[in-house]
């Protein structure tokens, strides 16, 4: 008998693969098929045809959105990574207070609707926005810049929704760098500038090119920022595409930009894939320990080599200006004042990088932060159309939307579908984040990929394809409908979060549990579940806020009868621009804040409770 019970013991270990079936199983019906049958209409239209690939990759005017949709991406990365790596790098070397503060500032804009933060620019940058009348009343100008429906608006929408992304990416990688390099550096006689250029920054080139690739990504195929923001020379890819849908019902040309959209975004990741090593960050298995981190981690030819020796060579005199001029004004800023106040000198004076850092680093907070923030008077305007600051102060627009069923009841259904979609995604994301930690087992990697495709796939493709499908099986317009969609999104969300707290426990834990009588499914529900429960209600709260904001899935599947809140403002905000909007958008950006507050609430309480076990 006891030569038996190892064989037992190990037999739901190997049985542990299938937990993933259900994960598998609902993307592969719900997503793969239909995203496949999408790209099939394309060349099956109605028979055997390449004319669609020939119209998209020949025609002048297809060929012209497709390099928009390149320039602006790459404009937005560029940009992108300009603002945050300075943001991360404060991020990373602040004190304890002054992070939480920072991070609060990255993470309110990232949670924070996609449709609220492109109205908040047009609320800026409008014609009558508070950016041009501040202008105008200051005498800056006579008359009102054009700032929006053109491609300026929409890169400085996009970097707004990208950077926190941006900041995140490079703030993983920049905390793990270790720190005594730098001193080291410094020990040997390099200047501050010479320590960060040739030490830190090429140890955080892996978070440079994550950030770079995600933001790239995210921007080809987006939609709803450039359709608000851009004109007609600003068309992008991904709306093109849902006007071939929309209005001129082709569907294999669909498919044919869509694929077109798919290859570019796949191609993108997997050369980013093969020169920084990515896969580590989503847990690959061919990428081992013992790879290298930092600029080791991969081969620079030496073409790139010399060049990248020249580019720091002329960015060291760029970059000790860059540090030192807005020091230098503020630091004859801070003087004037306290010569005014007659105030004492400070105490420690900091250096002038130091300073430099914190006045680029509170600029771009500010760049992040006050389109969320000026919503919040424009609210409250007592006027018939949007002004800044407000006339008077009345409570009107908030009124319009308790009492019209218009906004009550697209507000009922989103509340209705985030919980039960949320649900969906725990459930399934869950087992499969068990399976992909605990289990072994052929073509893992290739499994984790297709989970993880809904992220990488551009949202616009998924719609599509869902739409097509849905209106084969009568779903279009329902509430699973809805449902189905919104949970296609959020599992891989779930199960990143989930296999990574699964994947930092001990599993020695679990077993010593069971050694001493509890079954592997006690053992996990017993110990294992408790201590990754954080992992579990953060990926709901993302779950849930995913399903909250969705507009782009919704806008297709869901049909005139079944609006949600995101879809009722993104058919306004594109036809009239009104202060009931920016009531909305308020009434979202305060329930973001209690998200996150009650997220923070349960995990604080978690860790207290924890804290005080024997």
């Amino acid at each position: 008998m006891a030569a038996i019970r190892p064989s037992s013991a190990r037999r739901p270990a190997e049985r542990t693969w299938l937990l993933l079936a259900p994960a598998v199983l609902f993307l592969l019906f719900f997503f793969g098929y239909p995203v496949a049958r999408l790209l099939g209409l394309s060349i099956f239209d109605p028979e055997f045809t390449l004319r669609n690939y020939e119209a998209a990759l020949t025609a002048p005017v297809y060929v012209h959105v497709l390099q928009t949709t390149l320039k602006i991406s790459i404009e937005t990365t560029l940009l992108c990574l300009v603002l945050g790596y300075p943001l991360a790098y404060a991020l990373s070397s602040a004190r304890e207070r002054v992070r939480n503060l920072l991070i609060i500032a990255v993470v309110l804009p990232y949670f924070t609707s996609i449709l609220v933060r492109s109205y908040a620019w047009l609320v800026l940058l409008g014609r009558h926005g508070i950016l041009n009348e501040a202008m105008i009343g200051l005498g800056v100008i006579d008359h009102p810049v054009r700032m929006i429906y053109n491609t300026t608006g929409v890169v400085i929408g996009m970097t707004h929704i990208m950077l926190p992304i941006m900041v995140l990416a490079l703030y993983s990688v920049m905390r793990g760098i270790d720190m005594n390099l730098v001193k080291v550096s410094d020990s040997l006689g390099a200047s501050r500038t010479q320590t960060f250029l040739w030490v830190y920054f090429p140890l955080s080139l892996p978070g440079v090119g994550a950030g770079c690739l995600l933001v790239f990504i995210f921007s080809v195929g987006f939609y709803v920022t450039p359709a608000l923001l851009g004109g007609l020379r600003d068309t992008m890819l991904a709306m093109l595409i849902a006007t071939q849908i929309q209005e001129l019902l082709k569907w294999g040309f669909a498919g044919a930009l869509s694929l077109v959209l798919l290859v570019v975004t796949l191609a993108l990741f997997l050369a980013f894939n093969r020169i920084m090593g990515l896969d580590r960050i989503w847990g690959g298995d061919k990428v081992r320990d013992e790879r290298p981190s930092g600029v080791g981690a991969f081969r620079v030819p030496e073409p790139a080599r010399k060049a990248l020796a020249l580019v720091r060579r002329a960015l060291m005199e760029g970059v000790e200006w860059l540090l030192t001029a807005p020091a230098e004004i503020f630091g004859r800023l801070c003087r004037g004042v306290r010569a005014m106040l007659r105030l004492p000198a400070p105490r420690a004076r900091r250096t002038a990088s130091g300073v430099g850092l914190s006045v680029t680093a509170g600029a771009i907070v500010v760049f992040l932060l006050a389109p969320i923030v000026l919503i919040f008077p424009v609210s409250f305007t007592n006027s018939l159309y949007l002004e800044f600051p407000p006339s008077g102060f009345s409570l009107q627009w908030y009124r319009e939307l308790v009492e019209t069923p218009y906004w009550t009841e697209s507000l009922w259904l989103s509340l209705r579908v985030a919980p039960v979609s949320m649900l969906l995604a725990v459930a399934l994301g869950t087992m499969g984040a068990v399976a992909l930690a605990r289990a072994r087992f052929p073509f893992k990697d290739a499994v984790f990929s297709f989970i993880l495709s809904p992220i990488i796939v551009p949202v616009i493709v998924t719609a599509v394809a869902l739409y097509y499908f849905y209106s084969q099986l009568g779903l279009v317009g329902s509430y699973w409908g809805l449902v189905i969609g919104h949970t296609v999104g959020s599992v891989p969300v779930v199960v990143v979060m989930v296999a990574a707290a699964l994947k930092g426990f001990d599993i020695r834990l679990e077993n010593a549990a069971m050694s001493l009588g509890a079954s592997r499914t006690r053992a996990f529900f017993d110990v294992t579940l408790p201590m990754v429960r954080p992992a579990i209600i953060v990926s709901a709260f993302f779950a849930f806020i995913h399903s909250f904001d969705e507009v782009v899935i919704a806008s297709f599947v869901g049909g005139a009868a079944n609006a949600t809140l995101p879809v009722r403002m993104w058919v306004d905000v594109r036809q009239d621009i009104k202060p009931t909007l920016a009531a909305v958008s308020t009434l979202l950006v305060v329930f973001t804040v209690l998200m996150l507050l009650a997220t923070n609430w349960v995990q604080g309480r978690r860790r207290r409770s924890e804290g005080v076990r024997p």
